[in-house]
C-alpha cells in the first residue's frame, strides 16, 4: 500500500475498529478488489478521512461503515478465506462475517476493538446487543461467533463460568447450523478454558475427545491444530516429553502451511516443552523458528508470544539485555491494537528498566498504560506491579496502599459474586501476587501512617485469611448442619430445601452451562433473603453459611472462651519470596507476625526432597529405592532442617500451647512441621503439641460443632485389606487387636475379602470412628484420584494400583473423588495406608486436594493422616499407642494430647531406629483435635 499519511492515519484506526487473528488479512482482501488498485484505495482512504475531519462527524461508526462498504463492493471476496481454525482459536472477524445484518454485525466490530483496547465493560454491551438481535433471527454460524467472542470477554474478566456457558452455547449452536470449523472452534475454547483455570487433566481429556471427533471428519489441519492444544495440555500436566511429540505431530502438518499460527504455536510449544525439560539453548533456538511464520503473517500476537518466551529465557539465564527488542514488540502491539499484548509486554519491560534502575521510566510505563482506563480484574497484574514500583517512590507507599485497598474490593465483590465454589480459590490464586504484595507492605513499618482503618497488621491476618481455602469453606457452608435454637422452623426448612438445591447444581449433571449459572443465580438470591432473615438471631451461623472468612476479633473471642491455657493458632501465607506467619492468643490486640526469606520455590523443593527420601523415585535411572525402615538414618533430612530452623524456632516460643495449631499454606500442607528442628537441635515435638487445619475461618467451623461422640465406649468400624502379594496380610487385617474392647465397641464385620469400596462408604456414616488399614497410593496428576486399595468382594488388591485393568479399577479402589458426595458424621477417620496425607494444589488459592479434604468436606471432624509410605509394623504400633492414651479409664486424653505423647514415647525410645522422624512424624491430626 502506498505512504499516504491519510492512509496511514486510517489504517491505524482500523485496527483498532476491526479485531480479528490476522488484520492484514482484511487489508489484503480490500486492496486485492476488482478497480482499487493501491493509488486508487489511498484515494478512498484518504477523501473518506478528509470528509470526516471537515464534517466533525462520528469517525468510529462512519470508518466501520467504510469497510463493509469496500467489502461489500465484491462480494467475491468474502468466500475467499476459509474460517480460522487456529490452535487456541481466537473468536475474530473474518471478511465472510461482513454480509450480517448491520444491527449484529456493527456491535461485534466494536465489541472486538473495546476488548483489545481494554475496555471489556464496553465489549460486552456491544456483544450482548448483537447476541441478542441475532437470537430473534435464529441460529446462525455468527451467533455462534458472538457467543465465542463473548465468552473470550468474560475470560478477561476472570468470569470462566459465565464464558464456558458462551462457549458450550456457541457449539450448539454451530451443531445445529452443521458449521464444523466454527463447532472446532468453540469446543476448543471450552477445551482451552480448563486449561487457563490450571485443570489440565480435564484440558487434555477435552482436547482428547476433539482428537477423536476431527479424525473422523478427515480434516488434516484440524488435527493438527488439536495436537498442539493436547502438547500444551500435556505442558500443564508437567509431561513434556510427551508434550514434545504431540507438537512434532502438529510441526508436520503446519510447516510451511497457510496456517502461520498453528505453525507458531507449533514452534513456542516445541521450546516450552525443551525449556522444562532442561534444555534452554535448544528452546531458545526453537523460540527463534517461531519469529518467522508469525512475521511473514504480520502476526502480532504470535511476535508476542515469541517475545515472551524469549526474554523470560534469557532473564533466567542472567542475560535480560532484550530491552530494544520488548521496547519494538511492545510499539507494534500498541499501533496494532494489540492491548492485551500490550500490557503484558508492558510489565515485563517494567521489570527490566527497573532491574537497570530505571524506575522512573518503569513507572512512567505502567502508569501510561494504566492512564484513562477504569480498573477491571483483568488489568490487576499490571496494576498490582504499578503498585509495587509506586511503594519504593518517596511518598508513594500510602498511595500504592490506597490504590491496592481499592482493587482488593473490586476482587473481593468478584468473589462474593462467583456462583460455582470451585471458582473462588481459582480467583484468588490467579491474583496471589495482588494479595503478596498488600501483606508485605501492611506488615511494613511504614503502615502505621494509613489511618482510618483496622490496625494494619488486622488488616494484614484477615486478608490473608481471605485468600486460603475460599472453595473449601464454600463447600463446607453447603453441610447439612441444623441452624441454632431461635431460628424459625419455616425458615430452617427452606434453607435446607434451597440448600440441597445448590449442592446438586453444583456438583451434578445439567442440561447446559448456561442453565447452571441461572439455576445457581436464582437458588443464592432466595438463600441470602433467608439468611438476611436469620441474621438478627443467628450472626454467627449466617456467617458459616455464606463462606465469610473469619475475623481476627471472632478468633481472639474463641481462644478467650477456651481459657487461659487455651490453644494458639499459627496461620502461614507463603509467597514467591517471603513466608509470613501470624500467630493468635488470647488477649492480644494484634496477631504477632514474623516473616522469613524463604519462599515457595524452596519449600517446593524441599517436599520434592522429602519424597524422594521416604518414597523413594522408581522413575529415575538407576530407580531410587525407598528409605529402608531399618536403617533410616542411612537417608539425611538435612535440607529440611535447615530450611525449617528459622520456623521451628519461631514456634518454638509457643511452648505451653494447648495445642499449637498451625493452618498451612500452599506447600507448606506438605511440611511436617512437627519434626522441624530448632537451633538448638531440638524437635519441634519434643518442645510444643502441634495438629493442623486447612485454614483458621474452617477451624472455627470445625470446633464450634461440639465433640461428636460420648467418650464412653464409642463405636469403631475396623476393616483391614492387605495386598495380594503380602507375606504377612496379618498386619493389615489384625487391627482390631490394637483396640481395647472394654473402651472401643468394635464392628469388624467387613472382613479382608468383604471390605469392597461401596461397602466401606457405607458404613463410614454409621461409626463416630472409622480405623482403616490398608495400601494406598498419590496420584500426582489429579489428587482426587487418589485411592485406597481394598477387595472387590471375592479377591484383595494387587499392591501396584497401576496392575489393575482399567474397567475393575472402581471394584478395588476407594477414591478420595468417592469420598466427596458422602455425609460422615464421625470424630475420627484414620488412614493407616502410605501417603493418605498427600495432596495435590489445584491452584494457588490454596486448595489442595486429596483424602483429607475429602473427608473434611463430607463432615468428618478429624483426621488421622500419613505424610509418606508408613512402615508396617511401627505404624501399627504408633496408633495402637494412640489410641490406648486417647481413651485410657484412668486419665483419658484429648486427640492432641495422645497425638503428642506417642510422637513424643518415640523419640525418647531406647530403639535408635523408632527415633528417627520416618517411625513417628508421617501422622498429622487435622481438623477438631479435642
Amino acid at each position: 500500500m502506498m505512504g499516504d499519511p491519510a492512509t496511514a492515519e486510517y489504517l491505524r484506526l482500523v485496527d483498532h475498529l476491526v479485531w480479528m487473528p490476522n488484520v492484514s488479512a482484511l487489508r489484503e482482501s480490500v486492496k486485492a478488489m476488482p478497480g482499487l488498485d493501491a493509488a486508487g484505495l489511498d484515494g478512498a482512504f484518504a477523501t473518506r478521512l478528509t470528509e470526516l475531519r471537515d464534517q466533525g462527524r462520528d469517525a468510529e461508526a462512519e470508518l466501520t461503515g467504510f469497510v463493509r462498504e469496500l467489502i461489500a463492493a465484491d462480494a467475491g471476496t468474502r468466500s475467499g478465506l476459509p474460517a480460522s481454525d487456529s490452535d487456541l482459536p481466537a473468536a475474530g472477524l473474518t471478511v465472510h462475517d461482513l454480509g450480517e445484518p448491520a444491527a449484529a454485525a456493527d456491535p461485534y466490530i466494536r465489541a472486538g476493538a473495546a476488548r483489545e483496547l481494554g475496555d471489556h465493560a464496553r465489549a460486552l454491551d456491544e456483544l450482548n446487543a448483537s447476541v441478542e438481535t441475532l437470537e430473534r433471527q435464529g441460529l446462525s454460524s455468527f451467533l455462534a461467533r458472538c457467543l465465542l467472542l463473548r465468552g473470550r470477554v468474560h475470560e478477561d474478566l476472570g468470569r470462566f463460568e459465565q464464558g464456558m456457558a458462551d462457549y458450550e452455547a456457541a457449539a450448539g449452536c454451530a451443531r445445529e447450523v452443521g458449521d464444523r470449523p466454527m463447532l472446532f472452534m468453540a469446543l476448543n475454547s471450552e477445551a482451552a478454558s480448563f486449561l487457563k483455570r490450571g485443570l489440565a487433566r480435564e484440558s487434555y481429556r477435552r482436547f482428547r475427545g476433539i482428537l477423536r471427533m476431527v479424525e473422523r471428519w478427515g480434516a488434516p489441519q484440524l488435527v493438527a491444530s488439536t495436537h498442539n492444544n493436547l502438547g500444551n495440555a500435556l505442558l500443564g500436566l508437567g509431561r513434556p516429553a510427551e508434550a514434545q511429540i504431540e507438537f512434532g505431530k502438529a510441526l508436520r502438518q503446519k510447516m510451511n502451511s497457510a496456517d502461520k499460527r498453528g505453525e507458531v504455536i507449533a514452534f513456542l510449544g516445541m521450546g516450552d516443552a525443551l525449556r522444562d525439560l532442561g534444555r534452554p539453548d535448544e528452546a531458545m533456538t526453537w523460540y527463534g523458528m517461531a519469529l518467522i511464520p508469525a512475521l511473514e503473517a504480520g502476526d502480532v500476537p504470535g511476535v508476542v508470544m515469541y517475545a515472551s518466551r524469549a526474554s523470560a529465557l534469557e532473564e533466567d539465564a542472567g542475560d535480560p539485555d532484550d530491552v530494544e527488542e520488548l521496547e519494538r514488540t511492545l510499539d507494534l502491539a500498541e499501533r496494532t491494537g494489540h492491548g492485551l499484548e500490550a500490557d503484558l509486554l508492558a510489565m515485563m519491560l517494567a521489570r527490566r528498566y527497573t532491574a537497570r534502575g530505571d524506575r522512573g521510566r518503569a513507572l512512567d510505563l505502567l502508569g501510561g498504560r494504566l492512564a484513562g482506563r477504569d480498573l477491571e480484574v483483568g488489568q490487576i497484574r499490571l496494576h498490582t506491579e504499578y503498585c509495587r514500583l509506586m511503594a519504593e517512590e518517596p511518598g508513594g507507599y500510602e498511595e500504592a496502599v490506597r490504590m491496592l485497598h481499592a482493587a482488593g474490593e473490586m476482587l473481593e465483590r468478584e468473589l462474593q459474586a462467583t456462583l460455582l465454589d470451585a471458582r473462588r480459590a481459582e480467583i484468588i490464586g490467579a491474583h496471589i501476587a495482588h494479595y503478596s504484595l498488600r501483606i508485605e507492605l501492611l506488615c511494613d513499618p511504614r503502615a502505621a501512617s494509613v489511618a482510618g482503618r483496622e490496625p494494619p497488621l488486622v488488616e494484614a491476618f484477615e486478608l490473608h485469611e481471605a485468600t486460603k481455602s475460599r472453595s473449601f469453606l464454600s463447600g463446607l457452608a453447603g453441610l447439612a448442619v441444623e441452624p441454632p435454637a431461635g431460628v424459625p422452623s419455616d425458615l430452617a426448612a427452606r434453607e435446607s430445601e434451597l440448600l440441597a438445591l445448590e449442592r446438586s447444581y453444583q456438583e451434578g449433571e445439567v442440561p447446559s452451562e448456561e442453565y447452571r449459572i441461572q439455576r445457581l443465580g436464582e437458588i443464592r438470591e432466595d438463600l441470602l433473603n433467608v439468611w438476611n432473615r436469620m441474621e438478627a438471631t443467628a450472626p454467627a451461623y449466617v456467617r458459616f453459611r455464606t463462606a465469610r472468612p473469619v475475623r481476627f476479633a471472632e478468633m481472639q473471642e474463641w481462644i478467650e472462651n477456651e481459657g487461659v491455657a487455651g490453644p494458639v493458632f499459627v496461620s502461614f501465607f507463603c509467597d514467591d519470596t517471603t513466608t509470613t506467619a501470624f500467630a493468635l492468643s488470647g488477649g492480644d490486640v494484634q496477631p504477632e507476625v514474623c516473616r522469613f526469606p524463604i519462599g515457595r520455590p524452596e519449600w517446593e523443593q524441599v517436599v520434592r526432597g522429602l519424597h524422594r527420601t521416604f518414597n523413594g523415585a522408581p522413575s529415575e535411572f538407576p530407580p531410587h529405592p525407598p528409605i529402608a525402615g531399618n536403617r533410616p538414618f542411612a537417608r539425611s533430612l538435612d535440607f529440611l532442617y535447615r530450611a525449617g530452623v528459622s520456623v521451628a524456632d519461631f514456634l518454638a516460643s509457643f511452648t505451653g500451647a494447648r495445642p499449637l495449631c498451625i493452618a498451612p499454606h500452599g506447600p507448606l500442607h506438605l511440611i511436617p512441621f512437627h519434626a522441624l528442628r530448632t537451633s538448638g537441635d531440638a524437635f519441634l515435638a519434643s518442645l510444643v503439641d502441634i495438629v493442623y487445619t486447612p485454614s483458621l475461618s474452617t477451624s472455627a467451623w470445625t470446633l464450634s460443632r461440639g465433640v461428636t461422640h460420648a467418650p464412653s465406649r464409642p463405636s469403631v468400624l475396623v476393616a483391614g485389606v492387605s495386598a495380594a502379594e503380602d507375606a504377612d496380610p496379618a498386619s493389615f487385617e489384625e487391627d482390631a487387636l490394637i483396640f481395647d474392647p472394654t473402651r472401643f465397641e468394635l464392628d469388624c464385620r467387613l472382613g479382608a475379602e468383604r471390605a469392597t469400596p461401596q461397602r466401606i462408604l457405607d458404613e463410614l456414616p454409621r461409626h463416630p470412628i472409622v480405623h482403616l488399614s490398608c495400601h494406598g497410593f498419590f496420584d500426582p496428576d489429579d489428587a482426587l484420584e487418589s485411592g485406597l486399595l481394598l477387595a472387590d468382594g471375592r479377591r484383595r488388591p494387587p499392591r501396584d494400583p497401576w496392575a489393575i485393568p482399567l474397567l475393575e479399577r472402581s471394584r478395588f479402589v476407594l477414591r478420595a473423588r468417592d469420598v466427596l458426595p458422602s455425609r460422615i458424621p464421625g470424630s475420627l477417620i484414620t488412614l493407616n495406608a502410605c501417603s493418605s496425607g498427600l495432596q495435590g494444589q489445584r491452584n494457588a488459592g490454596d486448595e489442595f486436594e486429596g483424602f483429607s479434604r475429602a473427608f473434611l468436606m463430607a463432615g468428618a471432624s478429624a483426621l488421622v493422616l500419613t505424610l509418606w509410605n508408613v512402615h508396617t509394623h511401627s505404624s501399627r504400633e504408633f496408633l495402637a499407642r494412640f489410641y490406648r492414651h486417647w481413651l485410657d479409664p484412668g486419665e483419658p486424653l484429648a486427640k492432641w494430647q495422645a497425638l503428642s505423647a506417642v510422637q513424643r514415647e518415640f523419640l525418647e525410645s531406647d530403639s535408635e531406629v523408632h527415633r528417627h522422624p520416618y517411625h513417628w512424624a508421617p501422622f498429622t491430626l487435622t481438623g477438631d483435635w479435642r
